[in-house]
């Protein structure tokens, strides 16, 4: 929910920039995406011919609980990734570009298990779910 608070925020500043960018006449674009990094928001503000300004921001949330062999499993999958960056393109006219910037990476992984009952075998020696803990 945090993550999505957040991409929330992400559109509507990347929305102000826009009304700011075409008051001063200069280049805006804004886009959508989905990939391995959760649902995003970007937009680029064309600085000068040879220069953008980038800002992106991506999250998805996940959350899964169930049992296998003995054993309950729960687990949280948060992603954010955001970031701020700068490209420069020497030939106006080719899609080449370099680019630096900084980006923050909160992507966190939480799994537990917990065994709900029988016997477990571990090198050889059994131990009772209590023992196992």
């Amino acid at each position: 929910m945090k993550a999505l608070k957040i991409l929330l925020i992400g559109a509507i500043a990347a929305i102000s920039m826009a009304s700011t960018a075409q008051a001063a006449g200069k280049d805006f674009a804004m886009g959508l995406d989905a990939g391995t990094l959760g649902l995003g928001v970007q937009g680029t503000v064309g600085l000068s011919r040879h220069f953008n300004l980038r800002g992106v921001v991506n999250g998805f949330n996940y959350s899964n609980n169930g049992t296998s062999s003995n054993m309950s499993y729960n687990g949280t999958l948060k992603l954010l990734t955001a970031g701020a960056m700068i490209d420069y393109m020497p030939w106006a006219t080719s899609n080449f570009r370099l680019t630096a910037g900084l980006l923050y990476n909160g992507n966190r992984l939480n799994v537990t298990g917990t065994p709900t009952g029988g016997n477990y075998t571990i090198n050889g020696h059994t131990y009772t779910a209590a023992q196992v803990g």
